[in-house]
């Protein structure tokens, strides 16, 4: 399945944004895939976006921005058992994974 993420290719302004189509993941045994309906904007994705954030080198790139999301849970992981289908969820995303995008996994 494909799904809609924002990513960067290089560092710059709002202008270097851009909208990918890439593979979905599966969840894992105790991950949770979630349809995104809201992800925020932090100071640390301008940093990044921009090239001024230590971690994250040009051979990072490119590189899925957001870290704080909600949603609904779409799937769960065989042993994943705290959240059920049609859950409202928040949660953190994996650096780097990108929470500005249709779908996330969430541990």
């Amino acid at each position: 399945m494909k799904i809609r993420k924002v990513r960067i290719h290089r560092f710059g302004g709002p202008e270097v944004l851009q909208i990918d189509e890439i593979e979905c993941s599966l969840p894992d045994a105790l991950q949770v895939l979630v349809s995104v309906k809201a992800a925020s904007i932090n100071p640390v994705d301008f940093k990044i976006r921009n090239g001024g954030y230590p971690a994250v080198k040009e051979d990072r790139l490119p590189y899925a921005l957001g870290r704080d999301v909600s949603g609904i849970v779409e799937k769960c992981g065989a042993q994943a058992t705290r959240f059920a289908v049609g859950d409202e969820v928040l949660g953190i995303v994996g650096i780097g994974a990108g929470g500005y995008g249709e779908k996330v996994i969430l541990d």
